[in-house]
């Protein structure tokens, strides 16, 4: 497939994942039903297997297709339906445009010490159920807490004040909706890592998905045998270098490291 055209596709079915993930943590009026959220859980790695542990159900296998699609495509989930790998997507997306820099990354070392003992200290924490520990490394996880915590109040902020000035018009087409306040030290803490989320992104692109992320290691060491993988072709190299080198460095920005 031509690389431009799966770029794009790429982008295409992470934004569609992305918009409709945001639609449900920022339902204030709660129009969409329990179904639609498991649909968008079934997808998400963690969950589905903590679901799939604790009830053994046949329905909570999502888990099992993300594996297999990692196999055959790579990195998928991580591309285009993990909703954290996206959002540090827009906020590098964002970073590249206000450059100057022609390259705005460069390549630099792996940290694998990091990425394989943060994973190690994942799967310890599956079989011992700390669940506390899975919830603080797990990118929907805490996708779910900057939506539920920081983004969802000024939803219902917003709601409320254009609802109120509506009402003045005797416009009803909106409604006041309570805001419902969480514990200030767990506001805290989510804004803490948005912050740094934010900041990895801005100047590294997925440097969280790349160092921390234990889901991003493990479909990492699975898209090391997935079938089918970028290459280029060595008859349609013209050896201008230049080229290839602006290429080779553009890679990391799009695709997630392994």
């Amino acid at each position: 497939m031509n690389y431009k055209m799966l770029k794009k596709a790429r982008v295409i079915i992470s934004l569609l994942f992305f918009i409709l993930t945001i639609a449900l943590f920022l339902d204030i009026y709660e129009l969409y039903a329990r179904e639609a959220v498991h649909k968008v859980l079934f997808l998400q790695f963690v969950p589905s297997l903590l679901l799939f542990l604790q009830s053994l159900a046949l329905g909570a296998t999502g888990f099992i297709l993300i594996i297999v699609l990692t196999v055959f495509l790579g990195r998928f989930y991580c591309s285009a339906i993990c909703p954290l790998g996206i959002l540090q997507d827009v906020i590098a997306w964002i970073a590249k445009k206000r450059s100057k820099a022609k390259f705005f990354y460069k390549r630099k070392r792996s940290y694998s010490l990091l990425r394989y003992s943060i994973l190690g200290i994942s799967i310890v924490a599956f079989f011992i159920s700390f669940s506390t520990l899975i919830s603080l490394l797990d990118p929907y996880s805490n996708f779910g807490r900057i939506m539920t915590y920081l983004f969802r109040p000024i939803a219902v902020l917003i709601n409320n004040g254009v609802a109120t000035v509506l009402h003045k018009f005797e416009v009803y087409s909106l409604n006041p909706v309570k805001l419902i306040t969480a514990p200030w030290l767990l506001v805290l803490f989510t804004l803490a890592v948005f912050i740094t989320l934010a900041y990895m992104s801005y100047k590294r692109g997925r440097l969280f998905c790349n160092t921390i992320c234990p889901v991003g290691t493990l479909l990492g060491l699975l898209s090391k045998v997935s079938f089918l993988k970028i290459r280029f072709k060595e008859s349609n190299c013209t050896k201008c270098v230049k080229v290839n080198v602006s290429i080779l460095r553009r890679l990391p920005s799009i695709i997630p490291d392994v």
